[in-house]
């Protein structure tokens, strides 16, 4: 079956993108970010976060300065989704241009551990995130609603964009149809995850997802999660993880170290991936830092600084990598718009320290038993998913 007759088997129109306004009420900020307290644990562990992937992730880690720190201070049960991001438009290329046409439809989950009735710091907890989170991508897969041969070829136009080529006219028109085929499949799906009973205003603005705030709608909220991600987010699904943790010790501001590890997702299995920098004008790589990298409050990886040899690339690394700390506040209008730089086009450390208190290095999660932490990075690309939803006529104004 092609394109246009799975369309027509679906009764979607082609030629009428904005079906969905006529029947979505308004998405806010709180459907495409999802921001869960610490004592939600509605979501299963065992069939969205494998024991293996925590034992991959563990192994990565004791080659570095984390060493034992996770079966010692963070072992497999104490791991649970704090937060979602529901992308529509996740960037596919290697370079920020054209990147609102080159997307598709993405899930991202963060893990992070959660301690119990702790004390830290002289001070009793009842509940602490580790300094420590696993961010797992899933593409939605195209075989899901399209047929075989209809999804290679799908698939082939996402790993051509994914690699920084062009698609021609063709292509091109073929790989849009199916992605809003798909949109219109899972933003429906998103909107469902809302409790009716509550006000379209409680869902604009960030922070902590109502329903799972209320203990009266915890559970059935849980329960249609679970089911949402069991559709779109299963480890087979899985393209990409990453992973960061301080060393052992819960000290942030004194340890004051952070690794990173970079994962492919291959039929449900973890498969160390190298950590690529590359180049926001062609996509060409600049580094190549290997499966693991550190950084500080103020620097950023060691190897980094070697390659500052006054050649154009190195030109290119100074403009979109953290790399002393007066570029902070200089590079963070810059690294938070995936408009300007896409997460390829720096580094994990960059990324993960745009935030007002110096040592907190989450995007998505927590430091110790403080507010969930929400970096601009998240802001700005749920700014950007909405305008584009509501420019695509996928959905109304709010």
């Amino acid at each position: 079956m092609s394109w246009k007759c799975l369309a027509l088997a679906l009764g979607v129109s082609l030629s009428s993108p904005g079906i969905l306004a006529q029947t979505l009420q308004p998405l806010g900020a709180k459907d495409l970010a999802i921001a869960l307290p610490m004592t939600f644990r509605e979501l299963p562990r065992d069939t969205l976060f494998p024991r293996t992937w925590f034992q991959t992730i563990s192994n990565g880690f004791s080659q570095t300065s984390v060493g034992s720190a996770l079966e010692t201070e963070s072992p497999y049960t104490d791991w649970q989704v704090v937060s979602l991001r529901l992308a529509p438009c996740a960037p596919l290329g290697q370079t920020p241009g054209g990147a609102d046409q080159n997307c598709w439809p993405e899930i991202r989950l963060v893990w992070q551990p959660v301690q119990r009735k702790i004390r830290l710091h002289e001070r009793y907890m009842e509940n602490a995130g580790d300094d420590r989170a696993v961010h797992a991508l899933y593409p939605v897969e195209p075989a899901r609603f399209l047929n075989a041969s209809d999804a290679l070829r799908v698939q082939t136009h996402i790993r051509t964009l994914t690699e920084g080529k062009a698609l021609d006219a063709a292509s091109r028109k073929e790989f849009q149809s199916a992605r809003d085929l798909v949109l219109r499949e899972l933003l429906p799906a998103i909107a469902n995850l809302r409790e009716r009973t509550l006000p379209a205003a409680v869902f604009l603005g960030f922070g902590i997802r109502p329903e799972a705030d209320d203990s009266s709608l915890q559970k059935s909220f849980g329960q249609r999660l679970t089911n949402f991600l069991n559709r779109w987010a299963s480890p087979t699904d899985l393209r990409t993880l990453t992973a960061f943790s301080l060393p052992e010790g819960r000290e942030p501001a004194h340890l004051d170290e952070w690794v990173f590890l970079a994962f492919r997702g291959e039929k449900s299995r973890l498969i160390p991936d190298p950590i690529l920098i590359r180049s926001a004008r062609d996509g060409r790589v600049l580094a190549n830092l290997g499966p693991s990298m550190r950084g500080s409050q103020n620097r950023d990886d060691d190897k980094l600084y070697d390659l500052l040899n006054g050649s154009f690339d190195a030109e290119e690394l100074a403009s979109s990598v953290m790399l002393r700390v007066n570029d902070i506040e200089r590079l963070t209008p810059v690294v938070r718009d995936r408009e300007r730089l896409l997460v390829a086009n720096t580094s994990c450390v960059s990324c993960h320290k745009m935030n007002d208190l110096r040592f907190d290095f989450h995007n998505f999660s927590y430091l110790e038993d403080r507010d969930i932490t929400i970096s601009p990075r998240v802001k700005r690309d749920v700014e950007l998913d909405l305008i584009w939803l509501q420019k695509s006529g996928f959905i109304t104004q709010p």
